[in-house]
């Protein structure tokens, strides 16, 4: 018997856990090396977003300073995606993460989500874009359920609206 290949997904995430282990990686090397592993095992790239947060973020993501030391690393990720997918995978990352992993902290995600934005890595245009969706597994996780996903938006309600209203003061302007 064989022993039970492993899937690329954990390749990779095994793979990237190593890296960061043996070297002191900045922003731009970690996306570079999650990036080449994916196009080598064919992965969709929005896998990238995913293995990212699962290796980089723990129930300390906010407590331990983890968001604000991998800011670049997703800032450079997220650039690396002209059409704005990547920054779309990265919230269905961050909604996996939450809703499957870290359930005992999901009251952070708002946070999470404000931060990714006032530090340029989300645009209010996409934040908005994802309150609007309304349940779709186009770019949220299929492991997160319709019930989740929506309790997990519901948890934004305050930002998306302090983000609509800057929105419109803006368009008034």
């Amino acid at each position: 018997e064989e022993e039970e290949e492993l899937s690329s997904t954990e390749l990779v995430t095994n793979s990237f856990r190593k890296f960061l282990e043996e070297e002191s990686p900045d922003g731009a090397a970690m996306v570079e090396h999650v990036r080449a592993n994916q196009q080598k095992l064919i992965m969709p790239l929005s896998a990238c977003a995913y293995i990212m947060v699962q290796v980089l973020f723990d129930e300390n993501i906010i407590k331990g300073g983890q968001l604000a030391k991998h800011m670049q690393a997703l800032e450079i990720l997220v650039a690396s995606d002209a059409n704005k997918f990547m920054a779309r995978h990265l919230i269905g990352a961050f909604e996996e993460f939450f809703c499957k992993h870290h359930p005992s902290i999901i009251k952070v995600f708002p946070l999470v989500l404000k931060t990714l934005y006032d530090e340029d890595v989300l645009e209010e245009e996409v934040i908005l874009d994802w309150a609007a969706a309304g349940v779709t597994h186009q770019f949220s996780p299929t492991s997160v359920s319709a019930p989740e996903i929506n309790a997990l938006r519901a948890s934004c309600d305050t930002f998306i609206t302090w983000l609509k209203e800057a929105d419109e003061e803006e368009d008034d302007e």
